[in-house]
């Protein structure tokens, strides 16, 4: 029961960020990225998971990692021109 608590509290920011994208007609650069930005952040410091939790969190962060390699800095400067924020 608990790592399906545990589980719920890895996956909910994925469900948060979905949500948020689905009410964006073209998800730009803007909007994703700070998406991406946070998801990233929260698996790499807001869990202390059991083992078998934190393996799938540690596999859903090396993809996220792999897929999303922008400099942060662009990703910044873009968002700052977007005319959504």
């Amino acid at each position: 029961m608990e790592n399906n608590q545990r589980s719920i509290e890895l996956l909910s920011p994925f469900e948060n960020a979905i949500y948020f994208l689905s009410g964006v007609k073209y998800p730009i650069i803007g909007f994703t990225y700070s998406c991406i930005y946070n998801l990233r952040e929260r698996l790499e410091n807001d869990f202390a998971l059991l083992e078998t939790v934190d393996n799938c969190q540690n596999v859903i962060l090396e993809d996220l990692i792999l897929r999303w390699k922008f400099p942060q800095e662009l990703c910044l400067k873009e968002s700052f021109f977007d005319i959504c924020f």
